[in-house]
């Protein structure tokens, strides 16, 4: 198992990427922007992206949500208290900072505490 550190938008969040050597298989979290960063990385690698983690719903967390899952058709993975962040601009403070349009995002797995995927 490996883990690649990324930091990543205008606010400089570290995302995390997660992969197996052998599978390929890989997982990331907190993609808070600098999708082609992380996209490159993949490639470079040759991994296959399965899992999109949120640790919660801020836009600095989940701004390269919307092209990675368009690029690896992945599934999403937030608590179900912030899922309706991905979803507005109005909840996740997007509007405060940000100026480019806002990709909503609805999120395929919704995690109330203790599971495992």
């Amino acid at each position: 198992m490996k883990i690649q550190t990324f930091v990543v938008g205008k606010l400089r969040t570290n995302c995390y990427l997660v992969y197996d050597e052998k599978s390929l298989e890989a997982s990331v979290v907190d993609p808070g922007g600098d999708y082609q960063k992380i996209q490159r990385f993949l490639d470079e690698n040759q991994l296959k992206l399965k899992n999109i983690f949120l640790t919660h719903g801020h836009f600095d967390h989940i701004l390269a949500v919307a092209q990675l899952r368009e690029a690896t058709g992945t599934r999403v993975v937030i608590h179900k208290a912030d899922a309706g962040m991905l979803e507005t601009a109005d909840d996740n403070m997007y509007m405060s900072i940000m100026s480019e349009p806002f990709r909503r995002v609805k999120a395929d797995i919704l995690l109330s505490g203790g599971e495992k995927t």
